[in-house]
């Protein structure tokens, strides 16, 4: 009885990483060009805003406190950026 339940709470601890892993092997199997450094490094900087954002989120869940605004100053800076850009700005 003890062993399922331990599974069971292994299962629902690892089943994103393996789920994760999974995808990966099979992205790798069905292009070549998935397990290269430039693609790697592609990811990574496309998942660093969001990660800056989730680790400033956690201080405030943390502080019992809740700010829904992140995700529409992150729409709203990503559209300011892109008009800059398409006016020449820096």
């Amino acid at each position: 009885m003890k062993s399922n339940h331990f599974l069971s709470l292994l299962g629902r601890q690892l089943g994103t990483l393996f789920g994760l892993i999974g995808l990966c092997l099979i992205l790798w199997i069905l292009s070549p060009y998935f397990l290269t450094v430039s693609n790697l490094l592609n990811i990574v900087e496309q998942s660093s805003v969001i990660s800056i954002i989730a680790i400033g989120m956690t201080f405030v869940i943390i502080s019992s406190g809740i700010d829904l605004s992140v995700g529409s100053i992150l729409a709203f800076s990503g559209v300011i950026m892109a008009s800059l850009l398409q006016m020449d700005f820096p």
